[in-house]
């Protein structure tokens, strides 16, 4: 970025600039044009021969008026042109550079200060760095600005110096605009960078993708700078446009799921619903792994059996991901217990409350739920709830939840029956009558107990 250390000497360089530039367009211009004046013409008819002068004097004599010519051009035009100037003229450039002065010296702190103004009404801190960031290029912009009201008014300016300059000024107006828009950017992806610090967030990942983002920026912006400044002179571009965009239709058909990985890489590390050693649920790899490294084209995990596995990032984006991790590593855990039909409802709860808030590992600023949810055939299903401090724990702490409730039962009488099973035969009255006589009397005797 464009620098310079903007005090007296900072100023005083900037006039001396403004004068000699000012100056040198205005002192040539009517040096060109007397030169236009006193150009020979050719006289004469056609066909008509134009006498050759003869000399006056003799050879190797001296002309006295040659001398005073000669000492006319060892002065300098420019400064011939200059002393030629009235007072008007003089006015004139004295107005224009107090112009130049003004707008060079207070024109960037006004600029400075619209921007402060609208900045500040945005809502947002991402923009509230911009105008400090921007303020070199500004005072640039003052500089230019004010050079080019300052000679515009200069009415004894050719038209082509008129047209030089314009153009010289539309070139750095362009170009310090494009600085103007670096900025901003810039500031977005700092802005960026810090709460991912402030968040405690996989800064590998991040500082992996911020120099490309910034690199990719960077040369769309010096694209579209020298399109705009190459349009201004009336280069035809269109074609080159056309070319490079069939240039890159064609190699992202090429690489097109690499392009989209990337891009699925690119939006991992903006949303960020996974880091670096979170635990996630995949279905793919059929469980718990953690994150070791997320890329631009594909993400590592392993496995609970310590297998590594390479993910495509468009896979991962494609699909709901489960992170055990975020926004902490605490968990709920919950079991359903079955209680028989009769049993005190204040009794289960207490018991089966107070046989888990005893377990080692529960939570103790965490509430423990026993809630009645459900009638079954054969029992009164109780939900109980409690969390743990680290997921990773989940099923050492289901080990002794579980033991520690069923000796809670065990130990206050509590019945958690099993499934019944109701058999139901149906008879004919005579049938009937006969087991009901077996059963009385038992079976007769000689009876194999079979019938034919």
């Amino acid at each position: 970025m464009l620098r310079m250390k903007w005090g007296w000497r900072g100023n005083l360089v900037v006039v001396c600039l403004a004068i000699a530039l000012i100056l040198v367009p205005a002192s040539l211009t009517p040096l060109a044009s007397a030169q236009s004046e006193t150009t020979p013409e050719a006289t004469g008819t056609p066909g008509q021969v134009t006498p050759t002068p003869v000399p006056d004097q003799s050879p190797g004599e001296s002309d006295p008026s040659d001398e005073s010519t000669a000492s006319d051009a060892s002065t300098s035009p420019l400064l011939n042109s200059i002393l030629d100037w009235g007072p008007d003229q003089w006015i004139d450039v004295a107005i224009s550079l107090l112009y130049f002065l003004v707008i060079a010296i207070f024109g960037w702190r006004i600029l400075i200060w619209i921007l402060k103004q609208i900045t500040g009404r945005t809502g947002t801190t991402i923009d509230d760095r911009a105008p400090a960031a921007s303020r070199r290029p500004l005072q640039w912009i003052s500089v230019i600005f004010g050079f080019q009201v300052a000679y515009s008014r200069l009415d004894f300016l050719s038209s082509s110096w008129q047209e030089l300059l314009n153009n010289v000024s539309f070139v750095f107006y362009t170009i310090l605009g494009s600085m103007i828009v670096w900025v901003f950017i810039d500031s977005g992806l700092n802005f960026y960078q810090e709460k991912a610090r402030e968040n405690d967030a996989d800064m590998k990942s991040i500082d992996r993708l911020l120099p490309l983002v910034r690199t990719f920026s960077r040369g769309l912006l010096v694209i579209v700078t020298l399109i705009i400044i190459l349009h201004h002179f009336g280069i035809e571009i269109t074609a080159v446009v056309a070319a490079l965009g069939l240039t890159g239709f064609a190699l992202s058909l090429a690489a097109k799921d690499t392009l989209t990985n990337i891009i699925a890489g690119v939006t991992i590390a903006v949303n960020r619903p996974f880091r670096i050693n979170d635990r996630i649920y995949n279905k793919d790899v059929g469980g718990w792994v953690n994150v070791v490294d997320i890329g631009l084209r594909s993400t590592q995990v392993l496995t609970r059996d310590n297998r590594m596995v390479i993910i495509p990032n468009s896979d991962l984006s494609d699909q709901a991901v489960i992170n055990y991790s975020f926004p902490n590593h605490n968990y709920r855990l919950q079991v359903d217990i079955g209680l028989a039909y009769g049993t005190e409802f204040d009794k289960a709860r207490q018991v089966l409350h107070n046989a888990v808030r005893e377990v080692d590992g529960v939570m103790g600023d965490k509430p423990v739920q026993v809630l009645f949810v459900e009638f079954t055939e054969s029992a009164m299903i109780f939900r109980v709830r409690w969390w743990i401090a680290d997921y990773a724990d989940m099923r050492k702490m289901n080990d002794r939840v579980y033991q520690a409730i069923q000796e809670a039962l065990d130990a206050h009488k509590l019945v958690s029956p099993g499934a019944i099973l109701d058999v139901n035969y149906h008879l004919n009255q005579p049938d009937a009558d006969r087991l009901a006589q077996a059963f009385q009397t038992g079976p007769p005797r000689g009876s194999s107990g079979k019938q034919s």
